[in-house]
């Protein structure tokens, strides 16, 4: 089934990567590592393999492959000698709850190429900790360093960074908009509909319930003190599921007058809502910690 997929939607390479300094593994929201490397020589390495739409075949793939073909799967092998024959210093990913990379960071223990992962969302409730290697592992903060030790995950050395995505997001904001009111809003309150059941936190009754009385009573509140509120939707203003946004929050808020607020895809409307809010409140997002880096509450 993978060679098929990887034959039908594959155009071939026949040929080697050319060397580069740094693999980006992962193509998925790889726009924030290349921000960061934009002046430097990388290659980006889609792991995934719906998402593999070049793919190398030489004889030195070939080889690599064969030679470990009873070692490890063809996917990682083939991975694997990619970031051989590319040579870089380092190979970064923003997946960092990927097994993939995990795997792949194991195969180059001994090896002298930095392996990077930055951390990408928040991670209480993570599951297959014990799967995971991370050689360097860039983390929001100093309680990630510790809850991950506490877990027993095999890291080498922890960075604390905050997060790269709303450092990035922010710099843009304020790039883009040279003027804006702080304090704008008394309160943003953070959209959080539970489209499928949330495993990370299985252990937690009711979840669901407690994501809607935390919009109800904060609307309560906002209306008894006459505060400034904005609601900050999840999805994108082309995305179908705000329909589903829509009914969700209706079913806990009911009577009460609410509006969400969303904007387009690339508008980062959500951290925009931030910027202007003096204090922000959700549940369980990764938007809630990432509001630090904008010195929020």
């Amino acid at each position: 089934k993978l060679l098929f997929n990887i034959l039908k939607n594959s155009k071939f390479i026949f040929n080697n990567p050319k060397n580069c300094d740094y693999i980006i593994y992962d193509d998925v929201t790889k726009e924030y590592i290349e921000a960061v490397l934009k002046e430097k020589n990388y290659f980006v390495m889609a792991t995934r393999i719906e998402r593999i739409n070049n793919f190398y075949f030489s004889k030195d793939i070939l080889f690599y492959i064969l030679k470990n073909i009873f070692r490890r799967s063809f996917k990682q092998n083939y991975l694997a000698a990619l970031i051989k024959i590319i040579s870089p210093k380092s190979v970064i990913t923003q997946i960092d709850n990927s097994i993939d990379f995990s795997i792949t960071s194991r195969i180059f223990k001994n090896d002298k190429i930095k392996f990077i992962a930055i951390q990408n969302a928040g991670r209480e409730g993570e599951h297959n900790l014990d799967k995971f290697y991370l050689p360097n592992f860039y983390v929001f903060g100093n309680h990630y360093k510790n809850y991950y030790e506490s877990k027993n995950v095999e890291v080498n050395k922890f960075y604390i960074t905050g997060s790269l995505r709303a450092n990035a997001i922010k710099k843009y904001l304020e790039n883009k908009n040279k003027i804006y009111d702080k304090n704008k809003y008394d309160i943003c309150l953070i959209s959080q509909p539970l489209t499928f059941l949330n495993y990370d936190l299985k252990d937690i009754d009711n979840f669901t319930d407690i994501i809607g009385k935390v919009a109800k009573y904060t609307h309560l509140l906002c209306k008894k003190n006459n505060l400034n509120l904005v609601f900050s939707g999840k999805y994108f203003l082309e995305n179908p599921d705000r329909e589903f946004e829509k009914m969700y929050y209706k079913k806990f808020l009911g009577e009460l007058d609410f509006n969400i607020s969303s904007g387009r895809g690339g508008e980062f409307s959500s951290y925009f809502n931030i910027m202007q809010s003096k204090l922000i409140i959700g549940v369980n997002s990764t938007l809630l910690q990432e509001s630090i880096v904008f010195k929020k509450k």
